[in-house]
């Protein structure tokens, strides 16, 4: 595989939302803005807002977050009081990398679910040669690295060991806890992990979920013989199928997940191999945190994808860069995408 880069500028990645929702010019609950950011997050730029106009953040809603190192477009609602719409359009200039334009109105508010799908425009770097790119139709619809980052696995298993020593440990590693929050609760594990936001401690046991799906789907591939390509990521092997495998809704493994009969060894192997059981996912000492089974498709279908001619890289002297164009539906990581391409050449 080339040693390819993305997201070198945020020009080189953009997306755009696709929402399935309809919007109104007739007064209503909820007003409906189009957000356009560059190098910010979503939350980031939603808590801005909050908290600039005195809006409480339970009433803005949006359907999901989109990368930071990025430029990318999506709908937020945000509930009329207080002359709200004046008052953003008397503000704009103070918003730093991002923009609202207002769109209309809704009855209800935008919340997670809401989106359809994503659009992408990707520019791919530093490729060696230019080669033939074959059309993608789908990938096996794994989590990528975004969902991982520096031991947000391992904090989410140790989590669910109920080993709060090392989630202490871990926890200061990412510079989510200081010496002096230790030095005050001395033992008291749970006293100084709960001074970790509710959501940032959910997202460390979703990221060790994550971890086990992606081995899921990877047993499957194996267990029903289909070809398949790998390359490396941060946890050990992604596996790209060359054809497409009847899709099917997997489990994401938790408290009380349904598990098909055929499922159950493979589950099972993997849940021996990682020394886990399903009734951890119950932590007790923080109830918050308890993670119950969901599901999620095998199969993700690439729509609409085009590529254009490849190009001088103005970046990398003597390299190639190319633009690629796509939908993916939503939870779907366009960056598997990119790697099942290159994984090819």
């Amino acid at each position: 595989m080339q040693d390819y880069m993305i997201k070198k500028m945020p020009e080189d990645f953009v997306v755009k939302e696709i929402t399935s929702l309809q919007f109104h010019q007739t007064k209503d609950r909820y007003l409906i803005y189009k957000l356009k950011k560059v190098n910010r997050n979503t939350e980031d730029c939603v808590q801005f807002v909050s908290k600039k106009f005195k809006i409480p953040r339970k009433f803005i809603g949006f359907a999901g977050a989109k990368d930071r190192n990025a430029i990318t477009e999506q709908y937020i609602s945000i509930m009329d009081k207080q002359n709200i719409e004046k008052r953003i359009e008397n503000a704009k200039e103070a918003f730093e990398n991002f923009s609202l334009n207002f769109i209309g109105y809704s009855n209800n508010p935008i919340s997670l679910g809401d989106l359809k799908e994503n659009r992408f425009e990707i520019t791919i770097r530093n490729i060696n040669k230019e080669f033939e790119i074959k059309k993608p139709y789908f990938i096996v619809n794994y989590y990528d690295e975004q969902r991982f980052s520096k031991n947000n696995k391992e904090i989410g298993k140790a989590l669910l060991k109920k080993d709060f020593k090392q989630v202490v440990i871990l926890l200061k590693e990412q510079n989510k806890i200081d010496d002096e929050m230790i030095n005050l609760y001395k033992e008291d594990y749970i006293k100084i992990i709960r001074h970790t936001p509710l959501k940032i401690l959910k997202l460390f046991v979703h990221s060790y979920q994550s971890f086990l799906f992606n081995e899921l789907c990877k047993q499957i591939l194996i267990k029903e013989k289909y070809s398949f390509v790998e390359i490396d990521y941060s946890q050990g092997k992604l596996f790209f199928a060359l054809n497409e495998p009847k899709n099917k809704e997997l489990p994401i493994l938790g408290f009380g997940s349904e598990i098909e009969e055929k499922y159950v060894s493979i589950i099972d192997e993997l849940l021996e191999k990682e020394k886990i059981d399903l009734r951890e996912f119950i932590i007790k000492q923080i109830p918050e945190v308890s993670s119950f089974g969901t599901q999620r498709k095998f199969i993700t279908n690439i729509s609409d994808f085009s590529n254009e001619e490849f190009l001088d890289d103005e970046l990398n002297l003597n390299k190639k860069k190319v633009k690629i164009k796509f939908s993916l539906g939503k939870g779907s990581y366009a960056t598997l995408v990119v790697k099942k391409i290159m994984s090819m050449h």
